[in-house]
């Protein structure tokens, strides 16, 4: 340093400062007080980040740092275009070496150095404020800031309470990668605001576009108000008792998954499964609307309950509880009511449609199996259903379309078969009822007293269908009712029966339908399935009122 009458100056000081040179000069200016200035280089491992940058930033940058003291006031300043510094923080901040970002960096100590300002701009990215107040011997965040996108020249805008604020606007945000970066920094704590509008969120392993998020939180939870083409509603989470979430949506459509989604985690393996409280007004999944659809939810010591599981939609309503045991083994247990005042609407509703038309239809049942609720394991499925349908009517399906529906439909067994009585099943069933039920063991449903009836005939079925293999093993006996065309065929043989079998079409009600009985046997698979008539039995008419 070199001192004169009027002052002094630092004509030139070579160091080694953030792992890199450093050139220190400076001195008193005229009406500007006392300027210092370094010029140098710095590298990122040498500056002592800590989480979640460090380790995230790689490579040095030149800077220009100037320290201004006045007689009331001092001021720090720090400029580096950071070309040279990369960055693998998730995005918006990710960055190459070679890019050009600028920082400008300011501390504003005040109050004798109680309290201080930082202000921070990164080119056009973000802008950030803190005010800090010394608390003992520590400097304490009592508000601070963060401006995405900022706009050139105006003021960035402060929470009115003690907190932090996040807003603006960002074209993309990876939630997922943040957050794994924030668990491993132990951040958290304190009251936070969020007004933030997104392109593209990657979240929870789903995208969502065009997202809107007001959001507050604080030591006790969080609550937010979130509009996007996905969702729209209101969340809201509580930490205590082991947590709860509550979310009011006026529409939920599932989204796709984001690219390049690593498999989530077992949820078995998560120890801090909250309890739920979920209503959606309309509810898709891969595209198929499904209607209101509400979960209540709940932890039972280490396993979680279901105490409500409820879909209803014009077509159908569900009605569902069940319990997810979580140990080592994992088992969920379903109990549920599905009635369907329109079964046809309903199938294609969920994804198959051209399989029926009308019918009412009741299904129910108590049903476990091995793994979580949401992935059902057929070699472990287990339990009891039972089915009961009316006026409704198949219709001409490929049975490898319809799966379980097509062993009801029976067309394999005309198109397998030469029968006298082909149209019977080959443009689609129309039924009055169906009666069923089965027991499913490890996968294996075996069929007890299935019982079809319609106009055209009446279909009596059992045996085995194999819900993992997708194959059966069924006995299948159709009645044809042969009717009007049956004594028409008769008098077209021998026009003297054609009096005998009128009359007694009439007085009987279709005896001739009732003569004869055909068996089969179907096996094979479901798409493919292998028909074989076993008998034509012959039996005595018995009026349709004695039956």
């Amino acid at each position: 340093m070199a001192f004169t009458e009027s002052g002094f100056s630092v004509p030139g000081v070579k160091a080694r400062l953030a792992g890199g040179s450093v050139a220190i000069s400076g001195g008193p200016r005229p009406d500007a007080g006392i300027e210092i200035v370094a010029r140098g280089d710095a590298h990122a491992d040498a500056l002592g980040l800590g989480d979640p940058w460090r380790g995230r930033l790689a490579g040095s940058a030149r800077y220009v740092a100037r320290v201004n003291l006045g007689e009331d006031r001092a001021r720090i300043t720090v400029d580096s275009p950071l070309v040279g510094l990369s960055s693998t923080l998730p995005p918006p901040f990710a960055k190459v070496a070679a890019a050009r970002l600028p920082l400008h960096l300011e501390i504003a100590p005040g109050g004798e150095g109680a309290r201080e300002r930082i202000s921070m701009t990164l080119g056009g990215l973000a802008a950030a404020e803190v005010l800090r107040r010394r608390q003992g011997a520590d400097m304490v965040v009592q508000r601070a800031a963060v401006w995405m996108t900022p706009t050139a020249g105006q003021p960035i805008r402060l929470p009115e309470r003690p907190g932090m604020l996040v807003y603006g606007t960002v074209p993309s945000f990876d939630l997922d990668r943040w957050l794994a970066l924030a668990r491993g920094s132990g951040a958290g704590g304190g009251s936070a605001a969020l007004d933030v509008r997104i392109g593209v969120l990657d979240a929870f392993g789903k995208r969502f576009n065009a997202v809107a998020v007001r959001a507050g939180a604080d030591a006790a939870g969080w609550s937010a108000t979130v509009s996007a083409e996905e969702i729209a509603g209101e969340l809201s989470y509580r930490g205590a008792a082991g947590g709860r979430l509550v979310a009011r949506l006026e529409r939920l459509s599932v989204p796709a998954d984001s690219p390049g989604a690593r498999p989530q985690p077992a949820a078995g393996t998560q120890a801090d499964l909250p309890a739920v409280d979920f209503v959606a007004e309309q509810f898709a999944f891969r595209g198929k609307e499904l209607g209101r659809v509400e979960v209540v939810a709940q932890r039972a010591g280490t396993d979680w309950r279901v105490d409500k599981f409820a879909m209803a939609n014009a077509d159908a309503t569900l009605a569902a509880k069940g319990l997810w045991r979580r140990g080592v083994v994992q088992n969920s247990a379903l109990d549920f009511e599905l009635n369907a005042t329109d079964a046809g609407k309903f199938l294609a509703r969920i994804g198959s449609p051209g399989l029926l038309r009308g019918g009412r239809v009741r299904l129910q049942g108590a049903l476990t199996w091995n793994g979580e609720p949401t992935v059902i394991d057929y070699a472990s499925l287990s339990g009891d259903v039972q089915m009961q349908a009316d006026d409704g009517q198949f219709l001409e399906v490929d049975p490898g379309l319809g799966k379980l529906v097509s062993l009801m439909n029976l067309q394999a067994l005309p198109r397998r078969v030469t029968l006298d009585f082909r149209d019977v099943f080959s443009k689609g069933f129309q039924f009055d009822r169906i009666t069923s039920s089965g027991h499913v063991e490890r996968g294996v449903m075996a069929i007890h007293e299935f019982r079809m009836r319609g106009s055209a005939a009446q279909v009596e079925m059992g045996g085995s269908v194999d819900l993992a293999r997708e194959t059966q093993d069924l006995k299948v006996r159709v009645i044809p009712s042969l009717g009007d065309s049956a004594a028409a065929a008769l008098a077209f043989v021998n026009p003297l029966l054609l009096f005998p079998a009128a009359i007694a079409q009439r007085v009987l009600k279709d005896p001739l339908g009732h003569i004869f009985s055909f068996e089969y046997a179907v096996t094979g698979t479901w798409s493919n399935p292998n028909v074989k008539r076993t008998s034509v039995d012959a039996r005595t008419a018995v009026p349709n009122d004695q039956r």
